[in-house]
């Protein structure tokens, strides 16, 4: 693919792949609770399905092709797989030992593969990825959560403040890192407001215009044009309809726009504004404030 085509695939996806999987963008947004229990599996539709049987196709001949089981890996977590994204990810880190990202989004689906707790197993793996890369914010954040399910309240906010201190007020997690600490610290009866004082806000706007992965853009780039568009048409959709059903997640309308606006639909983009201002009247200034970056 030439360099124009994976630029603009690139930002297409980069407004619709900001939450789950995430590698770094995956961060969560609930650091007092258990990450939620995983949904019930459900079958990709449509290229999804033809995309995951190519790569299952192709690993059955090249069962060393570590990239490919790190695709795979992403593709079943894109459509909520969580425990055949896990099996995928064991697989590519078995073969590829020394990639941070690849323990990371193990670990992760390992979370939310389980019974909304951090399990064992995911800890370990995201202590893998710290191994090789110490300040990969993913297994950080997880591993506050977890110091957090076990009582380690102080230790917790520690964690996350340390993920803040080496991360930028535009990075997709950065506001929820910081609503994290708050509400560890309000149900902990722990004073942090002259540490949160002293950390830089969000940037709304730029919080929710994230980039894509390493791994999303992996396997986006090794598609064909039709496979691509597909796909993306596919999340936009799934995306707007996740938004229909559950209107009050001003950074979900925010991606959303940045969608309908990279694939030049505006008018989509701002029929999605009039939407989020509307079901979330208290965050009116920021989806304008976004509003305005995109262009809309």
């Amino acid at each position: 693919m030439d360099n124009a085509k994976l630029s603009r695939l690139a930002l297409i996806l980069s407004g619709i792949l900001a939450v789950t999987a995430l590698a770094v963008s995956t961060l969560r947004s609930r650091a007092t609770d258990a990450p939620p229990a995983a949904a019930p599996a459900t079958a990709p539709q449509g290229d999804a399905a033809q995309l995951i049987a190519g790569l299952e196709a192709k690993l059955r001949t090249h069962p060393e092709d570590a990239e490919g089981w790190r695709n795979l890996g992403w593709a079943f977590f894109q459509t909520e797989r969580f425990a055949e994204a896990a099996s995928a990810y064991q697989k590519a880190a078995a073969l590829a030992p020394n990639d941070a990202a690849t323990w990371s989004a193990l670990g992760e689906a390992l979370t939310l593969a389980g019974p909304g707790t951090v399990p064992a197993d995911a800890q370990a793996a995201f202590r893998r990825a710290l191994g090789i890369a110490p300040k990969d914010p993913r297994a950080r954040y997880f591993l506050a959560v977890a110091d957090d399910l076990a009582g380690k309240h102080a230790q917790a906010i520690d964690g996350l403040f340390a993920v803040l201190a080496d991360s930028s007020p535009s990075d997709s997690w950065y506001g929820s890192v910081r609503e994290g600490i708050q509400r560890i610290a309000d149900k902990n009866r722990i004073d942090v407001t002259a540490r949160l004082s002293a950390v830089r806000p969000a940037s709304p706007a730029a919080a929710a215009i994230p980039g894509p992965s390493p791994e999303q853009m992996r396997a986006a780039s090794g598609m064909a044009p039709a496979q691509q568009q597909a796909m993306v048409d596919g999340m936009v959709q799934s995306l707007a309809a996740k938004l229909q059903a559950d209107p009050k997640n001003p950074q979900g309308w925010m991606m959303l726009m940045r969608s309908y606006a990279t694939l030049g639909r505006k008018s989509e983009a701002a029929a999605a504004l009039a939407k989020a201002k509307a079901a979330n009247p208290q965050a009116a200034a920021d989806l304008d404030a976004a509003a305005r970056t995109l262009g809309i």
